[in-house]
């Protein structure tokens, strides 16, 4: 009987639409889900961030088991290996709050790295060293080259790209280790080189009695081994995951399949273990190739549905707005901003204030913004303005922003609101007037008085939109910069007395908030 999951993300997306519009239309709707779990089943996936998961090529342990492995053996298991690792992949890929990155990827992304080419080229350097002073007796030096080079490779995660290159330093580590009598360390290392590479095998005559002997005695540990304890002795001893990364390796035994997941939970990595059985229907079901026969397939079918279920069982799921545990929820931000007029005649007319504003998360890329400013101008050198002229003004919009978090890394954004603007009234000379309108008969330039002409400019309340352009810059977490620059037609309305088109500039000092 296969598990119960949840259907792909469109279909959840889609019952979900047919049930609201199935309301009537004065029927209560149902509150939001608290639970991540209902959220998934009830079909509000757009709630919920895909996992993203990588996946790490599935090492077959079965030849650990074998005499002498052949060539049709290995093209045998090379045909069952990569059928399990696709039937399973594809199990997982089916749920829809997974972004399962494959094998291919997983490795493409690894040597992509900038310093993966240079930490292994030098790693095998060691490597060559190492080797030389072993055929030179140098046991001492040729020890320390192989274990710096191993370090190296675990470094970079060479033996996830291909384990044979560090199963055979490992090796030679064994035999340096051996010629120093250390025994027991020469079979460890013996031990870790068949659980990367479990086709090696020595041989009595050519590499030696002791050698072989201790070679042998390592391998039937290896083998006397539950399918649990195999795998876990298998596991990458140091997992070099990032913060909120997650990870499955695979494992082919004799008795079935086992996995390992390692996911990021808060501050901390979580290991989990789970193993499916398959017994004889694994030779017939998939490593025979296509020939198979259909109850066993069936059944090997069945049994990586199981596995691939409690593995998405112990994958944390993630809503938006939360990176693991914590992902940015809203930001709010503070400081001076200045309006600037920027035509002829008047020139460069600054007026000094504050601006403060608030953005919510909605989506990934999507903010619910808020804000308010409030400016005044100072009185001009000539007394063009008798008063002080003050602007006030509040609006309300989205934002989109691109980059990264809001707040937390470089972003680039864009926001488009409504904007209610007010503006007191002032007295103006009239030589301001003379400024912006031509001479006419009715207005000649020579009857301008300054001292005696004043008009009255009236308090007046506009809406209208507004558009901000955004750089933000990271400070210490959680504080951050920001500079704006935006445009209010609702201020430009007012222009047709003596500004034409207003700038917004701004300066703020923000912080983040975060929710767990």
């Amino acid at each position: 009987m296969l598990p119960l999951r949840p259907p792909p993300r469109p279909l959840l997306t889609a019952l979900a639409a047919l049930a609201a519009l199935a309301l009537p239309a004065g029927a209560p709707r149902r509150a939001a889900a608290e639970s991540d779990a209902r959220l998934l089943f009830e079909g509000n996936p757009a709630r919920l961030r895909p996992t993203a998961l990588t996946a790490w090529p599935l090492v077959d342990l079965r030849p650990l088991f074998e005499g002498a492995p052949g060539e049709g053996q290995a093209a045998g298991g090379a045909r069952a290996r990569e059928r399990v690792q696709g039937a399973l992949l594809a199990q997982l890929s089916a749920y829809g709050n997974l972004a399962l990155r494959p094998p291919p990827r997983a490795l493409e992304a690894l040597t992509a790295a900038p310093a993966y080419a240079r930490t292994v080229e030098l790693a095998r350097g060691l490597a060559r060293r190492g080797v030389q002073a072993y055929r030179e007796v140098e046991l001492e030096q040729a020890q320390a080259q192989l274990e710096s080079a191993l370090e190296l490779f675990e470094q970079c995660r060479q033996r996830e790209v291909d384990p044979r290159e560090v199963a055979q330093v490992t090796l030679t580590l064994g035999f340096v280790l051996l010629e120093q009598r250390h025994l027991l360390r020469a079979a460890g290392a013996f031990e870790s080189a068949l659980l990367l590479n479990p086709r090696l095998r020595l041989r009595a005559d050519f590499d030696g009695p002791l050698a072989y002997k201790t070679f042998e005695e390592a391998r039937a540990r290896l083998t006397s081994l539950s399918a649990e304890e195999l795998t876990r002795l298998a596991e990458p001893s140091r997992a070099a995951l990032r913060r909120g990364e997650h990870a499955l390796w695979l494992w082919l035994t004799p008795s079935g399949v086992s996995a390992t997941l390692a996911v990021w939970r808060g501050e901390h990595m979580e290991v989990r273990r789970e193993r499916e059985g398959l017994g004889g229907e694994l030779g017939g079901g998939l490593g025979a190739g296509a020939g198979g026969g259909g109850g066993e397939a069936e059944e090997v079918a069945a049994a990586l549905s199981r596995l691939a279920g409690r593995l998405w069982a112990c994958v944390p799921l993630q809503r938006l707005g939360a990176d693991g545990d914590e992902r940015t929820a809203s930001v709010y931000a503070a400081g001076p901003s200045g309006l600037l007029f920027l035509r002829r005649p008047v020139g460069l007319v600054a007026h000094v204030g504050v601006e403060g504003v608030a953005a919510r998360r909605v989506t990934r890329w999507l903010y619910v913004l808020g804000g308010a400013s409030w400016s005044v101008s100072g009185r001009d050198a000539r007394e063009d303005l008798r008063g002080d002229l003050s602007v006030a003004s509040g609006h309300v919009g989205s934002r989109w922003v691109v980059g990264g978090e809001l707040g937390e890394e470089p972003t680039a954004s864009a926001a488009v609101s409504l904007e209610a603007l007010w503006r007191s009234a002032a007295l103006l000379s009239r030589e301001v007037g003379c400024k912006f309108f031509p001479p006419s008969p009715t207005l000649p330039p020579q009857l301008c008085q300054p001292s005696v002409d004043l008009s009255p400019l009236p308090a007046s309340l506009q809406v209208g939109p507004r558009v901000e352009l955004a750089l933000t810059l990271p400070l210490r977490r959680p504080l951050y910069a920001e500079l704006a620059a935006g445009l209010s037609w609702g201020l430009y309305q007012l222009t047709e007395t003596p500004f034409t088109l207003p700038l917004t500039l701004s300066l703020r000092l923000g912080f983040t908030r975060v929710e767990r």
